[in-house]
Formats: structure tokens, C-alpha cells, sequence
């Protein structure tokens, strides 16, 4: 791709607005960089699954920049997209990974939160560590709160 630096984020970016019509919005969301290289869209995300679900959606991206024809700017031609490379990249900001583990994060199991009361009941009791103790059970309780 030629051109600035600004010119191929503004195409990024408008590549980005156009496929994100296609996809659910926190499938679009997770997309960190896309670009067009040649006959091939290429879409980097910061996870395996979203990736697939890119992969998933591959004609339908391409149809969807095909039918514009171009990506914008009316002055320059491009080929005609026929398929698209995704690549996982790990997030590397702290706010793309904060996003990444929330959006990830499982819940704990009854039976977890139930472990860690037995640590706590068992730390107490033997009277080793009361304000390890007390953290536990606290944790124990938002733990349950967040499971309801």
C-alpha cells in the first residue's frame, strides 16, 4: 500500500466502517487494524476466537467492500477483493487487554466459591493467617454476588 501514513490510516478506517455493517458490533469492536492488500482484506484481532468468526465471515466482507467498488476515495483504483488473511495479534495496550479479560473471564463455579471458603475457614481456624482469612471470605461473598 502506498501513500502516507495518514492516508492509509484514513483507509483503514474506512474499510473498518464498511465491514463493520456485517458483523455484530462487539465483533467489530475487537478488530484493532484492517487493510487492503492487493486482492486480499487483511484484519488483525486480538483473539483466536474472533478470528474465526472473521474467517467465518469472509465473502460477505468482501462483497460488502466490492459492491463500493472502491473504499472512499473516488481517485484511486483497487482490485477486487476475493478473500481475506486474519491474524491474531495480542492486545497490547492495557486497555485492549483489560477489554480482551473481561470480555474472556468465566465465571467461578459454586463449588470454587465454596473452595475458598474452606480456606478461609480452615486458616482461621487454625488461627495461621486471619487477615488472608477475612480477604477470602471476602472474595467468596463478590464472587457469589457477581454469579446472580
Amino acid at each position: 500500500m502506498s501513500g502516507s501514513l495518514v492516508q492509509q490510516a484514513r483507509e483503514s478506517n474506512r474499510l473498518l466502517k464498511q465491514i463493520s455493517h456485517c458483523m455484530p458490533p462487539e465483533l467489530a469492536e475487537r478488530i484493532s487494524f484492517v487493510r487492503r492488500d492487493g486482492d486480499t482484506l487483511r484484519i488483525c484481532v486480538a483473539s483466536a476466537a474472533m478470528a474465526a468468526k472473521l474467517r467465518f465471515l469472509g465473502t460477505t466482507l468482501c462483497e460488502t467492500i466490492n459492491a463500493t467498488g472502491h473504499s472512499g476515495d473516488a481517485n484511486r483504483q483497487y482490485n477486487r477483493l476475493s478473500r481475506i488473511s486474519v491474524h491474531v495479534v495480542p492486545a497490547t495496550s492495557k486497555k485492549d487487554l483489560t477489554r480482551q479479560i473481561s470480555h474472556d473471564r468465566q465465571r467461578p463455579s459454586p463449588q470454587a466459591i465454596d473452595r475458598i471458603r474452606q480456606v478461609a475457614r480452615a486458616l482461621d481456624n487454625d488461627q495461621q493467617d486471619d487477615e488472608l482469612a477475612k480477604a477470602l471470605v471476602r472474595l467468596a461473598g463478590k464472587l457469589e454476588t457477581r454469579n446472580h
